[in-house]
């Protein structure tokens, strides 16, 4: 039996070739290899099988064979011109150490069918593209570490269907937008280690499925928002080493915030007492308050917290006596 095997339209065979010649260097050999008509057979690419439309650029740096998982290298820039890839569901070009230059500004005008956007760990330069507002499927975008800069776009906020949003180890500057409260669906919120200024929006409470949010590391100011007891399903919150300040907001009654197990508020200005409110929150794991300017007694209400393994309070203003109750936590590992 003889077939053929289906080439590629002439458009994403141009886009693809284009891609190939922004890069100078891939270690993996992979890019090398891609050669003729056929597209949809070389590696890294995924084709529809009725139309033979490219929808995936898989061409992540992490490399696992049977028995080993090795890093890849790939120098050079991201051709404009994989945004004429118009059927693309995934873009995964994670994790290759030397891609640089900047991502391409028309990334969100032609792309109505991507899923996920993997630019995470390279050595990428420059802002987010405000076009990414427009990829109304985009699910997952990771641009962690990076080198990136400027401001995060207000347009993200129009990303209806994203889940995961990692934009942390870059030099983003200036304000957390207001518009990312509109994002329903997401799980995941991490912009740890830059440079974000301003307040904690209130809207970030609106994230009704937020399970993740970390804003550490940064140069956050203001008082937290009490919208944040709203986050119903949240189990991780990391807000530390920013300039916070006032006190802290926990839930005022039983059941908000009850999945909550991480909470970071260390290396920041919060002052007042220690709530007994923290009572309510049962799933606690580990708790650090450190280094703040906290002030009183400990509540007695630290014993209901029957799953905490860690507990750091060192470097603030407490008096008074150690409540019994502590002494009823069995899981606790750390006292500090």
């Amino acid at each position: 039996t003889s077939w053929t095997i289906e080439a590629c339209s002439p458009n994403e065979l141009e886009a693809l070739m284009s891609f190939k010649n922004g890069i100078q260097k891939d270690t993996s050999g992979r890019v090398a290899k891609w050669i003729g008509q056929s597209c949809c057979d070389w590696e890294g690419i995924v084709c529809e099988n009725a139309t033979s439309r490219v929808t995936q650029i898989n061409l992540p740096g992490f490399i696992s064979t049977d028995t080993d998982l090795f890093q890849t290298q790939m120098k050079g820039l991201i051709s404009p011109s994989i945004t004429l890839l118009t059927f693309l569901e995934i873009i995964d070009l994670g994790g290759l150490v030397g891609l640089s230059g900047t991502i391409p500004q028309t990334i969100g005008l032609h792309l109505p069918k991507l899923q996920k956007l993997y630019l995470y760990g390279n050595n990428l330069t420059g802002p987010i593209p405000e076009s990414i507002g427009e990829l109304p499927n985009l699910q997952e975008l990771a641009l962690q570490e990076n080198r990136l800069s400027g401001l995060i776009p207000v347009s993200l906020g129009s990303l209806k269907s994203l889940k995961r949003l990692l934009l942390y180890s870059n030099q983003f500057s200036g304000t957390i937008p207001d518009s990312l409260g509109n994002l329903m669906n997401l799980v995941e919120l991490d912009v740890h280690d830059n440079a974000l200024i301003g307040n904690i929006p209130n809207s970030v409470g609106e994230m009704q499925a937020l399970e993740k949010l970390d804003l550490s590391n940064n140069l956050l100011s203001g008082k937290i928002p009490s919208s944040l007891t709203n986050l119903t399903v949240i189990s991780v919150l990391y807000l530390n080493t920013n300039y916070l300040e006032g006190t802290v907001p926990f839930p005022s009654r039983s059941g908000e915030m009850s999945s909550l197990g991480f909470l970071r508020l260390h290396n920041n200005l919060l002052v007042g007492n220690i709530p007994s409110n923290i009572g309510y929150l049962v799933s606690l794991k580990r708790v650090s308050l450190s280094n703040n300017k906290l002030e009183g007694a400990l509540p007695s209400s630290l014993g209901n917290l029957v799953a905490l393994t860690e507990l750091y309070l060192s470097g603030n203003f407490l008096s008074d006596q150690i409540p019994k109750s502590v002494g009823q936590l069995s899981q606790l590992i750390m006292l500090n």
